[in-house]
């Protein structure tokens, strides 16, 4: 049975993506890996540390057991769309760096493809603040299929 990735972000992107990803992963046997990545929070450095060069900010670790986060149920929610429909799902929560942990997953889980979705944001935008599909097309071995998200 084939592999495939779908990462999700719980946008406006997730419903039309989970509908794509749950028609195409029926239409071909897939086992499908729904992947939902929490970045890192961000806090301030303590005062103390104000005058040391290093004052942006720091990591730090999410409080709560990954299974107690809303995300975990959100995914479990989408989970449910795949098994309704017959197709064979699971889910990952992981904490870290979009682009990074998804084509980590890819490669750990040897997909066979991963199916994003494309938010329709401008030039501009991925300018400064790049996109999650750019990195993956970047960084992946394995093919990504890119569905635009509906202007409306």
């Amino acid at each position: 049975m084939k592999t495939c990735i779908v990462p999700v972000d719980f946008s406006d992107a997730t419903e039309p993506l989970v509908e794509y990803a749950c028609r195409f992963a029926k239409e071909r046997p897939m086992h499908v890996v729904l992947v939902h990545v929490a970045e890192p929070l961000m806090s301030p450095l303590p005062s103390m540390a104000a005058t040391d060069a290093f004052s942006g900010g720091v990591d730090v670790a999410v409080a709560l057991p990954i299974d107690e986060r809303a995300e975990h149920h959100q995914l479990k929610r989408w989970r449910k769309v795949f098994e309704r429909e017959g197709v064979d799902c699971e889910t990952h929560l992981l904490l870290g760096l979009a682009v990074d942990e998804i084509v980590q997953v890819a490669a750990d889980k040897k997909a066979d493809l991963i199916i994003m979705a494309s938010h329709g944001r401008g030039a501009l935008y991925h300018l400064f603040a790049g996109s999650a599909v750019t990195g993956v097309l970047k960084h992946t071995t394995c093919p990504v299929l890119v569905v635009p998200m509906k202007k409306k």
